[in-house]
């Protein structure tokens, strides 16, 4: 049986068969840009608070590699500050650049 979850109203219900499986959406872009030459590959929304910055940035330059350019990187933090975005950023780059921040900061190695 499915797991019991709060709905809409506050009442516990069972989770919709159609919402069991998910699958991580940027493998799942992967392997669209694999199949298809002409699509634009993107996600509607990444929260870049959920995985180290530097691995995320790495696997959407991997994405947009793979797929000639064809990714578009959708970001949201709700309620959190800007700096992750700033961060995933400053990855892409190709010069050295330095991120301040509250919780510490980066520098050029």
């Amino acid at each position: 049986m499915a797991p019991l979850l709060p709905g809409p109203d506050g009442e516990l219900e069972r989770i919709p068969d159609v919402y069991r499986v998910t699958f991580e959406p940027l493998q799942t872009l992967s392997h669209l840009a694999a199949l298809t030459s002409r699509i634009t590959l993107g996600t509607n929304i990444v929260n870049p608070l959920f995985q180290l910055p530097v691995v995320l940035a790495r696997r959407y330059a991997t994405l947009d590699q793979f797929s000639d350019g064809r990714v578009i990187a959708g970001f949201g933090q709700g309620w959190i500050r800007r700096q992750p975005t700033r961060l995933l950023r400053s990855c892409t780059r190709t010069s050295p650049t330095s991120t301040p921040g509250q919780a510490g900061s980066t520098s050029p190695l």
